[in-house]
């Protein structure tokens, strides 16, 4: 790999592979109807022995936010360092996570957008356009 001296020399390098994991955040929204403890557990269940998932450092399971249509999770783990472990763990991790959301009736719901719909001479909140001369 060749990387410019200007870039060595004015910008910090992190080696991502130097250490013997990396770790991974992942996002799942839940539907507001959820029952957050319910999903506590069925989300660390899903977590138990997925492959390529190591147990030391364990992983995380936090609550971090009220979304537009969900109550946001997010999962921190750690893996092998190299990118296509990290990849294949990911992709071993959501579906675990899925289907046991599926199983438990824990729904991971659309974007939802309520419209409502007016006529708007009834308000008066809007001012007519003048005439230019």
């Amino acid at each position: 790999m060749v990387i410019p001296n200007a870039i060595v020399f004015t910008s910090p390098i992190t080696v991502l592979t130097d250490r013997p994991f990396r770790r991974t955040d992942l996002e799942i929204g839940l539907d507001y109807n959820t029952p957050l403890p319910k999903a506590l557990e069925v989300l660390r269940e899903a977590m138990q022995g997925v492959e390529g998932v190591l147990a030391d450092p364990p992983f995380e399971l936090d609550i971090v936010g009220f979304a537009d249509s969900s109550i946001d999770f997010v999962v921190r783990y750690w893996t092998r360092p190299r990118k296509p472990e990290v990849r294949r763990v990911r992709t071993q991790v959501m579906m675990a996570l899925k289907q046991a959301c599926d199983r438990a009736g824990l729904v991971i719901p659309y974007p939802i957008r309520t419209v409502y719909m007016f006529d708007q001479h009834d308000f008066q909140d809007h001012t007519p356009n003048p005439k230019v001369t």
